[in-house]
Order: C-alpha cells, then structure tokens, then sequence
C-alpha cells in the first residue's frame, strides 16, 4: 500500500483463506516450485484440516483444481 509492506494475518496463517459452498473453511498455502512450508505454515494447515476444513500447498492453479476436485470426489462418496 501506497510503496510499503502490509503484513496481514498472523505466522503460519495461509497465503488465501475462504469459505466453501458448504461452510468449511479452505486455507491454501501458495509457493514457488521450489518453496518449502515452514512449521508454523504446516501446523495451520493441519489445524484446518483436523477441525474439518480443506487445507493444502499449491504451486500452481492446477494444484487447487486437483485438490477441490479431490475433496468435492470424497464428499460424494461420503454420502
């Protein structure tokens, strides 16, 4: 904003977070090919993930595809 930095969030918070159709919430760390997640970013997720919601490390927007894609084959499946 305005030529300087604006942290938002908190360490370890998701790159992008939202809520899907069905209330979960979806937290998505985005890195470079050759990022790493850092622990704090890895416990997030798996927080996300323990208490229901969709969480995962994406690279590109084909990672996203494949994972909402992924979680929307397992809901079918669960009904």
């Amino acid at each position: 904003m305005g030529g300087r930095f604006v942290r938002f969030g908190w360490p370890g918070c998701s790159d992008l977070l939202g809520q899907l159709r069905d209330g979960r919430l979806l937290a998505v760390e985005c890195k470079a090919p050759k990022g790493r997640l850092q622990a704090e970013q890895q416990e997030f997720l798996a927080l996300v993930r323990r208490f229901g919601g969709v969480a995962f490390l994406a690279r590109d927007c084909r990672d996203v595809l494949r994972e909402l894609s992924a979680d929307a084959a397992h809901k079918i499946r669960e009904r």
